[in-house]
Order: C-alpha cells, then structure tokens, then sequence
C-alpha cells in the first residue's frame, strides 16, 4: 500500500519498500536478490544480491530518514566478512557493495560516512504516481544516476487519516 506525502507516494511500511525492491532489484540496479530478512550474527540485512560477476551487496531499506543506517551496514560488513555466507554464488575477491537506500538521508549520515573507512553508497527512491499506475525510482546520490521502474499492479492507497477536531 502506498500513501501520499508532500512530496509524492512512500509505501505504508518498510516491508512493502523491501518487497517492491526486491522484485524490481534487477531492472534497478543489475543485482539479483539471494536473501530477505537474512539473519547473521545478531543482525537482520534486509535484502543480500549479488551481480552477474557475483560481487555481494548487501542492502539496508529505510522508509523514512533514519541517523543510524550507516552504523547497521557497517556490523553487516564485518559479519559477512568474518562468516563469508553465499560463497557458491558471491565472490569475495571483489569488494562489498554497501547501499543505503531511503527517501532522504539525514546531514549526521553523511558525516557519519565521510569518516567511515569503508565505501557506502547512497540511493533515494521515489514513488511517482502514473498513467498506468505508479513508478519506482532510484536515484543514485553518488554516481549521478537513476533507474525506474514501473510498479504494476497499480498499489491500494491509504487515505492519510485525519484526526477529528477537538471538542
């Protein structure tokens, strides 16, 4: 379910983000998706992908601006490192792509990445309504890039509601 904001559409809940991403991963950003919810050392990732030439991305949804995405991926980065899940399909020869995807990213989060060691990429989405329905984009902060996808079928929108007057 999608509701409106000032500024467009975002989805009810991070579950229906996470599900929406992970069946459009491919078209978005050439990753095809081997783990949802994948728990490993006491931490939950919310979607693990590798490319076709299996480098690991590991990926950390948030439905709203949210100061502590860049402290989550970083114990994700150290788990798969110590643990090296998914070996038969991710190649741990090339790097760990680390994204960040939400609707906006807070100032302290790019602070927090300017002095972070490891690399970490940042991705807004945007749901726009349609002809046909509704768009998914990504808009990739640091390469200056974007993708979109149709989001077919249309999805059941939420009326925001609206508390009565008090008495």
């Amino acid at each position: 379910m999608l509701r409106p904001t000032e500024t467009g559409w975002i989805f009810e809940n991070e579950t229906l983000l996470e599900d929406c991403l992970k069946q459009h991963l491919q078209a978005l950003l050439g990753l095809q998706v081997i783990a949802q919810q994948y728990a490993i050392n006491g931490q939950i990732c919310d979607l693990v992908a590798v490319s076709d030439n299996g480098q690991l991305a590991i990926l950390e949804l948030k439905n709203q601006e949210d100061r502590y995405i860049i402290q989550q991926l970083t114990r994700y980065f150290d788990a798969f490192l110590a643990e090296k899940p998914f070996s038969d399909v991710a190649d741990y020869d090339q790097p760990i792509r680390l994204l960040a995807i939400a609707p906006s990213f807070h100032r302290d989060t790019f602070i927090d990445r300017k002095y972070s060691h490891i690399q970490i990429e940042f991705l807004t989405f945007a749901v726009q309504a349609a002809d046909a329905g509704y768009t998914l984009a990504l808009n990739h902060l640091d390469r200056e890039t974007s993708a979109t996808v149709p989001i077919s079928p249309p999805l059941p929108v939420v009326s925001p509601s609206i508390p009565s007057p008090p008495k």
